[in-house]
Order: C-alpha cells, then structure tokens, then sequence
C-alpha cells in the first residue's frame, strides 16, 4: 500500500472478511508552466486556476515535463498527489560528448542531457 499524501510504501496484511477503502482520485487537466526552486507551478486548462506541486510529489515524473505541456493532475480531495503522463513525450537533447567514428565495431553508448536536466545512455550505431 502507498499513502497518498506522503508516498510511504508499507507492506500491510489483511483477512479475507476486512474492508479496504479505496482512494478516489480527482484528475484535472493542466498546464504546465514553469519551476521555482523545487516546486512546480501548474495552471487548470479550465478555470485558470494556479497550483504548485512539491518536486517530492513529483518524483521521477519532473524529468519528464517541459514548460506548456499539458498533462492529467490527480487530486486527492483538494491536495495534487502526483500526475499522470502522456504516453510519450518528446525531449530536445541539449548536450552530448562527441562520439569517434569507427572507433569500435559495435554500437557505442554516451551520455546526453535532455531539456529538464534528465541524463540518459544514447546509443550510436
């Protein structure tokens, strides 16, 4: 099980006969706008209302969303408790080490920094 509000996993047990309530989420579609310090500023497509959400919340997902995406917010009563993202999402690469040519017979692997600050393993055939 996972706490909404704090993202602390534990591992419970239950029998068979006990009820579990379930968490309803809210999801609301917005804006992504820009990131001061370690909070991310958010705006509803709909009312225009401005949120922000702790990069804690976030997790791994802040390296993933760049300024003006839209993106599905999920609300656990008033609280944002993290978002959901497109299935892809296209990320400009920004800085890479240059590669030798003919330097190896098999394909080559290199660091590249994406756009949020996000460093991946490139491969060059």
């Amino acid at each position: 099980m996972r706490n909404i509000r704090t993202g602390v996993q534990a591992d419970n047990k239950f029998r068979a006969e006990e009820d579990v309530e379930r968490a309803i989420l809210d999801e609301r579609q917005m804006q992504y706008l820009y990131r001061e310090g370690d909070s991310f500023h958010f705006m509803d497509t709909t009312s225009y209302e401005q949120i922000h959400i702790d990069a804690e919340v976030l997790g791994d997902n802040a390296n993933y969303i760049v300024p003006e995406a839209t993106i599905m917010v999920e609300f656990y009563g008033e609280s944002p408790v993290g978002i959901e993202l497109p299935v892809t999402v296209e990320l400009k690469v920004i800085d890479t080490v240059p590669g030798i040519n003919r330097a190896t017979a098999s394909a080559q692997v290199k660091p590249a920094t994406l756009e949020t600050g996000l460093v991946v393993q490139c491969r060059r055939s």
